[in-house]
């Protein structure tokens, strides 16, 4: 089900700092390992949490897999999902999410929790059934069953959201669903 997002321009970056807080303190609290799978963020979710100090302890790491084919290499992304739904699409953001949780867990004994964020950020790319601003989530892990969630961003201000409004929202989204869905 798409969730319409109006985003509040002003105050997205504290959005962010907010949600990455709360993420932090319940990944904590759990004990778990996190790690992202991210495309349409390029690495957003990583910059923001490794800014942190002291994350080592829960921060795996991340894979940014913009391309189609290192979404296959690293994350197992199958070629038929592409081919079918495309890489802007759940099925896409859960074998995202749900095969960097796999490969996480051959390196650790500690539960897993990951997020994937695939999407169109624009300014280009969008259609009229994916159009700019439309982004899938995934949260998989070993101890969770995948949730996805399908974002479509917008700004009711009538203000076309840039790239970088764009990414910045599905992070602070992607930090929101994650909390929600450990909680």
């Amino acid at each position: 089900m798409k969730t319409l997002t109006n985003v509040q321009i002003e105050n997205l970056n504290s959005r962010v700092e907010n949600a990455l807080e709360k993420a932090i303190q319940v990944i904590r609290d759990k004990g778990l390992l996190v790690g992202f799978a991210e495309s349409c963020t390029g690495g957003l979710l990583s910059s923001s949490l490794s800014r942190k100090a002291g994350v080592s302890d829960i921060f795996w790491g991340s894979v940014v897999s913009y391309a189609n084919e290192s979404k296959s290499t690293f994350l197992g992304v199958q070629e038929s999902v592409f081919k079918q739904f495309g890489a802007v699409s759940s099925e896409c953001a859960k074998q995202m999410a749900e095969g960097l949780a796999a490969q996480i867990k051959k390196t650790t004994s500690k539960d897993v929790v990951t997020v994937a964020v695939t999407g169109i950020a624009g300014p280009t790319g969008g259609t009229e059934l994916k159009p700019v601003g439309t982004v899938f989530f995934a949260v998989a892990g070993t101890k969770i069953a995948t949730q996805i969630f399908h974002h479509e961003f917008v700004n009711t201000n009538n203000k076309t959201l840039s790239r970088e409004e764009i990414q910045a929202a599905a992070a602070a989204v992607a930090l929101e669903h994650l909390t929600e869905t450990l909680k």
